[in-house]
């Protein structure tokens, strides 16, 4: 993701990209040649979490399993919070366990990330606002979202 045909795939994808740290995948990959260059087809790695991620992982996938020596992957995008149960929740060590967990918004504090090897953000789910034109609300920040879709305010005349 850190290489710029990787977010070149990923934009291609519908998934919009910061690339200003990109580095060119030859550059990347010399630090992983010795895995990269085995015949990894036998090596299966497991994907679970957000539906958000699934088309640009899939792209990847795609894209990137030749370089990393046909490394087979299987993916499962089902929601965050079942990403975080199949990796580091209740179903880690079941038949259910997964290798990557994908969420597309923040762990909730009852979801531990705390024993994640590597952890960081592809991507977030957006939201975009619509306010009926005969609302009398004709200006609505980010906060102000947030609480009305998370429950604190509940009628119009909470948002001020």
């Amino acid at each position: 993701m850190n290489s710029q045909e990787g977010q070149q795939v990923i934009a291609g994808a519908g998934g919009i990209v910061d690339s200003t740290n990109a580095k060119p995948w030859t550059e990347i990959s010399k630090k992983y040649e010795t895995v990269l260059k085995k015949d990894n087809k036998s090596v299966v790695i497991k994907t679970a979490g957000s539906t958000s991620v699934e088309k640009v992982l899939t792209a990847l996938i795609e894209n990137f399993t030749v370089e990393a020596g046909n490394v087979q992957i299987q993916q499962n995008q089902t929601g965050s919070g079942d990403g975080h149960k199949r990796v580091l929740g209740a179903e880690k060590d079941g038949a259910n366990a997964a290798s990557i967990g994908f969420a597309s918004r923040d762990f909730s504090s009852d979801e531990d990330v705390s024993k994640a090897l590597v952890s960081g953000v592809i991507c977030k789910d957006a939201v975009v606002v619509l306010v009926n034109a005969a609302n009398p609300i004709t200006n609505i920040t980010a906060d102000q979202a947030k609480a009305i879709f998370g429950g604190t305010s509940k009628i119009w005349s909470d948002v001020k």
